[in-house]
Order: C-alpha cells, then sequence, then structure tokens
C-alpha cells in the first residue's frame, strides 16, 4: 500500500496524519455502532427461532389431536354401524368427523413444511450474522492497531 500524496512539509504531514486518524477513528466509531445493529438482528433471529420451535411444538399437538380425533370418529363408525338404522346418522357425523381430522392433519403438514422453510431461512440469516460480527471485529482490531501505530 502506497500513499500517492507526498507532503512537501513536516506541517502538510501532521495535517495527513491528522486526516487519516480522524478517518480512522470515525470509521471505527461507525463500525462499532454497525457491531451493534448486527447484534440486536442476531438476538431478533434467535427469539425467531424460538419463535418457530414453539409453533412446531403447538403444531405437534394439533396433530396429536387430529390423530386420537381420526381415532374416535372410526370407534364411533363402528358403533352406528353395529347399531344398524338408528345409527345412520351418527355414522354420517362420524365420518364428517374423520374427514375434519384428515384436512387437520394435512393443515398442519403443509403448515410445518412452511415453518421448516422460514426456520432453514432464519437459521442462514443467523449464520450470516455471525460472519458479519467477526468481519466487523477484524476491522475495527485493524483500525485500533493502526491508531495505537499513530499514537494519538
Amino acid at each position: 500500500m502506497s500513499l500517492t500524496i507526498h507532503p512537501d512539509s513536516i506541517e502538510q504531514a501532521h495535517e495527513l496524519i491528522d486526516i487519516l486518524y480522524n478517518n480512522l477513528e470515525d470509521g471505527t466509531i461507525k463500525m462499532q455502532e454497525a457491531e451493534d445493529l448486527v447484534q440486536a438482528n442476531k438476538r431478533v433471529t434467535e427469539l425467531l427461532l424460538q419463535s418457530v420451535e414453539n409453533i412446531l411444538g403447538t403444531i405437534g399437538q394439533i396433530k396429536k389431536v387430529a390423530s386420537q380425533t381420526k381415532l374416535l370418529a372410526i370407534n364411533a363408525g363402528i358403533e352406528a354401524a353395529q347399531a344398524g338404522d338408528a345409527g345412520r346418522g351418527f355414522l354420517v357425523v362420524a365420518e364428517e368427523v374423520k374427514e375434519l381430522s384428515r384436512q387437520t392433519s394435512a393443515a398442519t403438514t403443509n403448515i410445518i413444511r412452511e415453518i421448516q422453510e422460514i426456520q432453514g431461512t432464519t437459521d442462514e440469516a443467523a449464520i450470516s450474522l455471525k460472519t458479519m460480527i467477526k468481519k466487523i471485529d477484524e476491522v475495527k482490531l485493524a483500525n485500533h492497531h493502526v491508531l495505537s501505530i499513530i499514537g494519538r
């Protein structure tokens, strides 16, 4: 790395050093601000991932209820069939409940798939944020090193 500016005097050299120092100092402050923003985004991403986990847990419970409802509908259908003509109306209701249970199960499967996509994207964002933090730290460290060499 070479400077394209060649100061004609010591005063100009000091001015150039002052300008460089001030720019490095300003850049370091801006890097810290950027790191603070990235850290805030990282915390939001972590909260989002936790929310996704909570939603997946709730959907698991819904799938379980749908499965149990389907079994109850099957048992009710068997009982209605054994009751003969008196159970025909109940058999229709049991079949409808079984169908609603199937639809609920299918819907929760679709929701899980969508949430898993969100989870994957959020994981990628978290990795990217960690990488950004590392790069910002590297630049800050380099700036601090130069500032210490200049000795101001």
